[in-house]
């Protein structure tokens, strides 16, 4: 039987192709694994992101890529540390939101990206009986 194993979301970089780039590796922690005039593929751990160079921020805004995470609080301290502004300070800026526990038993936070898009990261809590 045919089985799916990831997904590899393909996401506007931003208003600068660079600096889209720069925020995905300098401050998310991912890697370059190609790059061209008009696109770059980073890759963190199993997460594999295509970055393409283009802008629209109409698109972008209503973009939400969710990605499950271990030790989703080593996470968010680690981004936390990098400088990003609180999520709803600029929205014209990447942002980061507080950890939450959610009623559907996810812990959760969200990254807003130079483009706006919202990297929502979560780790499902162990369930109790």
């Amino acid at each position: 039987m045919a089985e799916l194993k990831s997904i590899t979301p393909y996401l506007q970089a931003g208003p600068d192709f660079d600096a889209g780039i720069a925020f995905y590796c300098d401050v998310l922690g991912f890697q370059m694994r190609y790059r061209d005039a008009q696109m770059a593929i980073v890759q963190r751990d199993d997460v594999e992101i295509f970055l393409q160079n283009y802008h629209k921020l109409e698109l972008a805004e209503w973009t939400v890529i969710r990605l499950a995470a271990q030790d989703i609080r080593a996470l968010h301290t680690e981004y936390s540390q990098k400088g990003i502004l609180p999520f709803h300070d600029d929205p014209s800026q990447p942002g980061i939101t507080a950890l939450e526990e959610m009623p559907w038993g996810t812990t959760e936070f969200s990254i807003r990206d130079c483009a706006g898009t919202c990297l929502q990261f979560y780790e499902k809590r162990p369930a109790h009986d």
